[in-house]
């Protein structure tokens, strides 16, 4: 989850993703889904994501919230995103990679080598996004975040799905 947060330009968070057990003051609420804290940590990531613009947390029924747990939750929820916030890394790579192990691996399904980037200090891992800064308006976005996991994928000869779903919408 982190990954896909952290590439977030903004975020929505509907309280009825959190299951009615720890999120009952939710309009739509369902026996499944995320518990109280993984909600924190969702935030938490939110406020460490360096480009986010806006957070919102919606569908709250003070009505149906009993004794003010939900009101609670989203009261922990917006600490853990300002705690994120004072703790952010602003390690978003730039040009200047000296803060960063490049890791190239070859790839077959491309034909050339995906490059990695992990922030030395953060062990943040991102992506090198092949985009050409003429035919692409989203140019400057060309590091999308990912994961050990993709990297290990990687390595193994399998395309990452972070990598193969940008690559498609480029």
């Amino acid at each position: 989850m982190e990954p896909v947060i952290r590439a977030a330009d903004m975020l929505s968070f509907d309280l009825s993703a959190i299951r009615q057990s720890d999120a009952p003051g939710a309009t739509n609420p369902s026996p499944n889904g995320f518990n109280g804290e993984e909600a924190c940590q969702a935030m938490m990531y939110a406020g460490l994501n360096d480009r986010l613009s806006s957070v919102g947390i919606y569908e709250f029924d003070a009505a149906a919230d009993r004794n003010d747990q939900t009101a609670h939750l989203v009261a922990q929820m917006i600490w853990y995103f300002i705690e994120g916030v004072n703790n952010r890394k602003n390690d978003f790579p730039s040009a200047n990679h000296a803060a960063y192990i490049t890791y190239r691996v070859a790839s077959d399904h491309l034909g050339k080598e995906i490059v990695f980037l992990k922030h030395k200090t953060s062990g943040r891992w991102w992506m090198e996004m092949p985009v050409s800064t003429k035919s692409n308006r989203m140019s400057h976005y060309n590091f999308l975040p990912c994961s050990l996991h993709d990297y290990q994928q990687a390595c193994n000869n399998e395309m990452p799905d972070r990598f193969w779903q940008a690559l498609q919408k480029l």
